[in-house]
This record gives C-alpha cells, sequence and structure tokens, in this order.
C-alpha cells in the first residue's frame, strides 16, 4: 500500500513538473496573451457566478426546509388546538345533554387529533418537539379514557361525578395540552424568525460578497489591460524611435527587444536590416566618385590605364 501511493505521488509530481515545463517553454506571442487575459476574466466571471449559484442555492435550502417543515408546522399546531378545543366543547356538551351524537364528534375530533401527530412525526423537527408531540399524544389518549369513565358515569346516572371528573381531571388534560402546543408554536415561531434572520443576514453577505467579486474583477481587468497596453506599446515606442534614429543615418543605434512576441521579431529584423545598410554604406563610401566603383577596384583600374599610356 505505502510503495503504491509512493508510486502515485510520484506520477502526480511528474505530471504537474511537465505541466509547469511546458508553460515554461510555450512562446508567449501578443494573441496568446491577449487569449490567457480573457480566459483570466472568463475565470472571474465563473467564480462569481458559481459563488452566486451556490448561495442561491443555499438560501433555496433554507426557505424550502421553512415551506416544507416549519410552516406546516405552525399550520399543524394551530389544527391540533381547534380540535382540542372543540373535543373540550363536544366533551362540555355531551355532559349537559347526554347526546350519541357529539359522543361520535368527540372520538372524529380525537381521530383527527391523532392523525395530525402522526403526521407531525414524520417530520424531521427538533428533538424537544418531538418530545412533546409525543407527550400530546399520551395527553390524548389520557383524554380519551376520562371522557370514557364519564360516558360510564352518565349512563349510571352519576351526573354529579361526571361533571366533577370534567372540572378537575379533564379540565387539567386540556390546559396542560394547550400548554404543549403553545409551547410548540412559540418554539417553531422562533425557528422562524432565526431562519429569516439567516436568509437576510446571507442575503446581505451575498451581496456583499458578489459586489467584491465583481470590483475584485474590475480592478485585475483594469490592472491586466494596463500592464498589457504597457508591454505592447512600449516597446513599440521604442522600435518606432529606433526607426527614427535610423532613418536620420544613425546606423550605429542598437535595437534591443528581449522578448519572444511578434514585436521581439520585429526588433530583430530592424537590428539585421541596421547591419546591411550598414555594410551598404560602408561600399558606398568607399566607392570611387568618378567610376561609381568601390575604391580598391578603381585605383587598380587607374594603375593599369596608366601603364597602357605609357
Amino acid at each position: 500500500m505505502l510503495r503504491r501511493n509512493k508510486r502515485r505521488y510520484g506520477e502526480y509530481h511528474n505530471a504537474i513538473t511537465a505541466i509547469f515545463t511546458g508553460f515554461s517553454k510555450l512562446k508567449l506571442t501578443i494573441s496568446r496573451k491577449l487569449l490567457l487575459g480573457y480566459l483570466f476574466m472568463a475565470f472571474l466571471t465563473i467564480l462569481a457566478s458559481a459563488y452566486a449559484l451556490f448561495s442561491l442555492q443555499q438560501i433555496s435550502g433554507v426557505a424550502y426546509n421553512l415551506a416544507t417543515q416549519k410552516f406546516v408546522l405552525v399550520e399543524n399546531s394551530k389544527t391540533l388546538m381547534d380540535t382540542l378545543l372543540a373535543q373540550e366543547g363536544v366533551e362540555k356538551k355531551y355532559i349537559i345533554l347526554k347526546d350519541p351524537l357529539l359522543e361520535q364528534i368527540f372520538w372524529q375530533r380525537s381521530s383527527e387529533f391523532n392523525e395530525v401527530l402522526a403526521g407531525m412525526r414524520k417530520g424531521s423537527f427538533d428533538p424537544k418537539i418531538k418530545k412533546t408531540v409525543d407527550e400530546l399524544d399520551k395527553l390524548q389518549n389520557r383524554l380519551k379514557e376520562l371522557f370514557s369513565e364519564e360516558i360510564v358515569l352518565l349512563k349510571n346516572g352519576k351526573t354529579p361525578e361526571a361533571q366533577a371528573l370534567s372540572d378537575m381531571s379533564a379540565r387539567a388534560v386540556v390546559d396542560e395540552m394547550a400548554s404543549k402546543i403553545r409551547y410548540i408554536q412559540i418554539n417553531v415561531g422562533q425557528a422562524i424568525n432565526d431562519e429569516m434572520n439567516r436568509i437576510a443576514q446571507q442575503g446581505i453577505k451575498d451581496a456583499h460578497m458578489t459586489i467584491g467579486i465583481a470590483l475584485f474583477s474590475l480592478i485585475l481587468g483594469i490592472a491586466f489591460a494596463l500592464i498589457l497596453t504597457r508591454n505592447i506599446s512600449k516597446p513599440l515606442k521604442q522600435l518606432q524611435t529606433a526607426a527614427g534614429i535610423i532613418a536620420e543615418g544613425n546606423l550605429d543605434h542598437k535595437i534591443e527587444a528581449r522578448r519572444d512576441d511578434e514585436i521581439g521579431a520585429l526588433a530583430k529584423s530592424f537590428a539585421e536590416m541596421t547591419q546591411r545598410l550598414k555594410v551598404l554604406e560602408e561600399l558606398n563610401l568607399d566607392a570611387s566618385p568618378l567610376t561609381g566603383l568601390p575604391g580598391n577596384l578603381a585605383i587598380s583600374l587607374s594603375a593599369i590605364s596608366a601603364e597602357m599610356i605609357l
């Protein structure tokens, strides 16, 4: 395993070395410099876009959690409270009226209460809320037991006992259930406020970061444009000055442009042309003003002509 890791490390090192070696040997022409500049600006644009998409995904996740979890929990807690109050009202009316239809309504409300609790258990909520939901389930079962006892007492003609059971035990259970439902509402409301504040803070942070990236890209773009412009215009200005000096007849002026791009090639061509012009000028200065031939050749011809005359 160790040898395999060393081998992989060696392969990665060789690959990275080859990449950097290739870049160092790459001839950066003007077109390639411009292309690298455009690629760099495109990279900054992609980076800013990727950050914006990532931030948007985070905010979308928080919003989705609010819509599918927190807001649903708020609605469920309201339903629980309404159902509980309806149960209590039916229970009180049943003791007075002893109507079997009210008994059916009570059990129907109890089933609705349990269905809402079952739906709340499926959500991924805070452990405290889940514990509260379990406690509500136990209290609902206790309320059903008390109502069943009230039914038995009423059927046996013990209305005062049933009324006392309702006023004392059943009322205490209902109050405790209402307290726990309000706890859920307060807890979820606070969680919603926290999530909304988080979204607001994330939005401000993302806005600042986006503006920062945009300004950073703008500054780098301007700096790169200035550097590239100076990198091209300065040697061209030097070549222009050198060409003017050479045009005035100063062929000893040296043209230096140690570059590997087109400007360097142009400077090299100018230097070669200057050397050739210098050679031609020397030949021209060495020529005879009468014959127009080079000096040595003119002298030889003059000597031959003198001998022929003699």
